[in-house]
């Protein structure tokens, strides 16, 4: 299994390449302990937090399911725990290039076989390496909010997904279609994470490698940084009516500002419960295309991030 994993890998990403093994063997030096305690401080925060926005919220374990307790409770602290982890992969990425300009490495790494293109994407596998402590907690969360959906189809014999599909609008021609969706939900939730914390990191990179002065960096960085606050709280407070215009729009618009909150704001958490899933495709107008097109979505957001690492690529093989 080892060897089919390494033969279906691009030659940059196997463990055997030289460039990959110089990346680990600078990271590996923090050691697992600490990186496992970070993990574990992670996890009592985001137990913390949780345990806080229930009791800010006013909620109580009377008359709610154990999967609705776990989604209002987690919510909000994983959608702060992304945007911090977001933030410090742009950042990473952003430095990359000037950290090894700084330790007078990257000409040698640029004179080598492999070249600048290589380096970069060995760098681009150690800031996500980095960031191991956190996706491991956000990941974890999602699981335990999938295992709570599982247990919710389960209970019911999975009838529950009928009942779900029978507020889309149009309905579904068959009312088991929905547990494809669901299904696609749940990949979407685990996947959509991981690849955005790529497509911030390969941003990043290109940034450092097309804008040389340290100054347009950093507007470059504040701008990101606000862009994606801005998208998080903004649809956070649409969907909680908070805002006017969530009164107000039209169902298509509606379901339009749902799939743009899913996909840059909360990375479709909104739609790890049940209940709230039911909700949106009661609201949205053809609802039921959330899902396939949040796919759609993960698969263009993982082009784009190959795409930008392969541009930076060509523009550090030209410039340095």
């Amino acid at each position: 299994m080892h060897k089919l994993l390494a033969w279906l890998l691009p030659a940059w990403a196997r463990p055997d390449h030289p460039l990959l093994q110089y990346e680990f063997a600078r990271l590996q030096r923090a050691g697992r302990q600490r990186v496992a305690l970070h993990c574990v401080v992670l996890a009592l925060a985001l137990a913390a937090m949780s345990l806080l926005s229930w009791l800010v919220t006013g909620d109580s374990m009377a008359g709610q399911s154990l999967s609705h307790a776990l989604w209002r409770g987690m919510y909000f602290p994983l959608l702060v725990l992304q945007a911090a982890a977001w933030m410090a992969a742009l950042a990473m990425g952003m430095s990359a290039v000037e950290s090894e300009r700084q330790r007078r490495t990257w000409d040698s790494l640029r004179a080598t076989q492999a070249g600048a293109g290589s380096a970069l994407r060995a760098r681009w596998i150690g800031i996500l390496y980095r960031l191991r402590a956190p996706i491991a907690v956000m990941l974890a969360a999602r699981a335990l909010l999938a295992a709570a959906m599982l247990y919710e189809l389960a209970a019911f014999d999975f009838h529950y997904s009928a009942a779900l599909s029978a507020r889309l609008n149009p309905p579904l021609p068959d009312p088991f279609l929905a547990l494809p969706l669901i299904a696609l939900v749940m990949a979407v939730n685990f996947l959509l994470p991981l690849i955005s914390l790529a497509a911030a990191v390969a941003f990043g990179m290109l940034v450092a490698v097309a804008l040389r002065a340290r100054l347009w960096t950093a507007i470059v960085q504040v701008v990101a940084v606000a862009t994606q606050v801005a998208c998080m709280v903004a649809g956070a407070l649409y969907i909680a009516g908070q805002l006017e215009a969530s009164q107000q729009l039209p169902p298509a618009i509606h379901g339009l500002v749902l799939l743009v909150y899913s996909a840059l704001g909360d990375w479709a958490l909104q739609l790890a419960y049940l209940g709230r899933l039911g909700e949106v495709w009661a609201g949205a107008e053809h609802g039921g295309g959330l899902p396939p097109a949040l796919g759609i979505w993960l698969l263009t957001l993982a082009w784009l991030a190959d795409g930008m690492m392969r541009l930076a690529e060509s523009l550090s093989e030209g410039r340095g």
